[in-house]
């Protein structure tokens, strides 16, 4: 077995760990550009919820003003659901801060979690400073690798992402790939990233693979993970915990 990160171990002898993000754009967004398909963001969301509770895993969703401002109520219907709420950058109107606020004044609720910047989506400028002290703060900025890292100032796990675990990269709908195509390369991702125990996120999008027909490549591609019986599936605020409780005990930062 490759030795990745020989000074730690995942989490109950577990050889790696996944962490979903539904990226949850509003249908407002980028009205006349190439994002097609953004008014199936609700139904998306909500087929992606029934999946999750039939196979029992916790996801992170990650929200845009814009979805707050057209669909408020899936905010309700996730946090139901027990899933993690996080907040998106990746917006061309409003701000970060107004979602943060919409969470702690319906839910009071603290946000851990920030998208800054994914593939295929533009990132209005971040005017805070993301992190805190509570030790589950997270970060993507666009970054790749093959684990978290620390940034120290303010305290923030780093989580990278890579092009080839996003649906988008498979999915679009100007130029589609077949779904087997998207689940036999995670599928391989994943048994590369078991035996180095590397740390696989998964990003996917409600008005893309949350509908009918590439859903099921999501659910098989869940039911293959759980299966192997040695994948911590994970939302982001958890592998962050796990990250910061690392670096505190080894004294190691960014």
């Amino acid at each position: 077995m490759t030795d990745y990160f020989p000074a730690f171990g995942w989490p109950a002898g577990h050889r790696t760990a996944i962490s979903l993000l539904v990226h949850v754009p509003g249908h407002g967004f980028r009205d006349g550009d190439d994002q097609l398909g953004l008014d199936y963001t609700p139904q998306g969301v909500r087929h992606i919820l029934r999946v999750l509770a039939d196979v029992d895993v916790t996801a992170t969703f990650a929200f845009t003003s814009e979805a707050i401002a057209d669909t408020p109520e899936l905010l309700a219907e996730v946090h139901a659901a027990g899933h993690e709420l996080a907040v998106s950058n990746c917006s061309t109107t409003g701000s970060i801060e107004d979602v943060i606020d919409a969470i702690a004044d319906r839910f009071d609720l603290r946000v851990n979690g920030l998208v800054a910047r994914i593939p295929g989506f533009p990132t209005s400028e971040l005017e805070i400073d993301w992190g805190s002290d509570n030790g589950m703060a997270w970060l993507i900025d666009g970054r790749s690798g093959d684990l978290p890292s620390l940034q120290s100032d303010p305290n923030a796990a780093l989580i990278p992402t890579s092009p080839y675990l996003i649906d988008m990269t498979w999915l679009s709908p100007q130029r589609p790939l077949p779904p087997s195509s998207l689940l036999e390369s995670w599928m391989l991702t994943l048994d590369a990233y078991r035996e180095g125990g590397i740390f696989m996120p998964i990003i996917v999008h409600p008005h893309v693979i949350g509908r009918p027909g590439f859903l099921g490549t999501l659910t098989r591609f869940l039911d293959d993970v759980i299966a192997r019986g040695d994948v911590w599936i994970a939302p982001m605020q958890h592998i962050a915990a796990t990250w910061h409780a690392y670096y505190a005990e080894n004294g190691e930062d960014d």
